[in-house]
């Protein structure tokens, strides 16, 4: 009884101080949120959003930190070279329109422009970035790993310029020291986009990506697709850029030739995943322990204080 009633009081608690993020979860994912005592791993993602405020959330959404911070971390990757970066784009240096390169912003997603290596129309690129540099996504989706993030823009060489085969976006699903989901798509953001999903191990899986929202579902790669290069090396990589956080997504590029690193990703999917195979969300979920994160493994105070032996106790 003590438990049930301090969940209740927990989760009323959360459902006034943060309506914005309550609303968010119950569109679009059609249920109201147990915050107190996260269920699955999209309510776990929620409980992130909340309570921990573990301090390298801030570089790792950073996407330039995140490359400083994986070039100590796993030297051994490489990375899309960054050409430029500033505020101001009538310091971005002449010579540089030569070359195919992305123009993107540090502090959010989904923010980047292809350059074709054509003139580039500096008014023109201000217009459309203008909104970039103004946009806060910690105060949109609560993503707390964003609020300390120095908005800035910046230029990354084109890894596919030349190159005879499709980018393929690696990501890989990390939870402290195991890897739960690796998923390949091909044509990522475009309306041919295609995914394929497969283990640790490298083995496919009959599922692919959903929305209860919208009904959306991801279309599959065919079914003889397969990685372009050994599970073991994505999983390897990943395990060392995560360092034994308690979950991240990290995201690498293969154009063929290589695999890059690309970014780090705190909150995938704003905390919404499900799957056309309930199993995959299942596995997230048990392969998630909040146990290891920064703020159960942190001296909280007031009555966070309280919450966090209680919410130990449960584990």
């Amino acid at each position: 009884m003590g438990a049930n009633i301090t969940r209740y009081a927990v989760n009323c608690l959360l459902y006034v101080l943060h309506p914005r993020l309550i609303f968010q979860y119950w569109r679009n994912l059609g249920r109201f949120p147990n915050v107190a005592a996260p269920r699955d791993v999209n309510e776990k993602m929620l409980w992130r959003k909340v309570f921990d405020r573990n301090p390298d959330f801030v570089q790792f959404s950073d996407k330039l930190r995140a490359k400083q911070y994986v070039q100590r971390q796993a030297p051994g990757i490489a990375q899309c070279p960054v050409l430029w970066n500033g505020t101001d784009l009538d310091d971005l240096p002449e010579h540089l329109s030569g070359q195919p390169c992305l123009l993107k912003a540090n502090h959010s997603s989904g923010m980047n422009i292809l350059l074709d290596g054509g003139p580039v129309d500096r008014r023109g690129l201000k217009k459309s970035t203008r909104n970039w540099l103004a946009h806060r996504h910690d105060r949109v989706h609560g993503e707390w790993g964003y609020r300390d993030v120095v908005p800035e823009l910046f230029l990354e060489a084109d890894i596919s310029s030349g190159q005879r085969t499709d980018l393929v976006d690696l990501i890989v699903y990390v939870f402290s020291n195991t890897v739960a989901l690796i998923v390949a798509t091909i044509g990522e953001k475009t309306d041919h986009e295609q995914v394929a999903l497969f283990d640790a191990k490298g083995e496919r899986l009959d599922a692919v990506p959903v929305s209860y929202r919208n009904g959306w579902r991801a279309a599959a790669l065919p079914d003889d697709f397969r990685l372009p290069l050994d599970a073991a090396v994505l999983v390897r990589h990943a395990l060392a850029i995560a360092n034994g956080t308690d979950h991240l997504r990290v995201d690498f590029m293969w154009n063929g030739e290589q695999l890059y690193f690309c970014e780090i990703t705190v909150y995938p999917g704003g905390g919404y995943r499900a799957y056309s195979d309930p199993g995959i969300v299942e596995v997230m979920t048990r392969s998630w322990n909040i146990a290891d994160s920064w703020f159960l493994r942190t001296p909280q105070s007031g009555w966070r204080r309280h919450y966090a032996a209680w919410l130990k106790a449960q584990q």
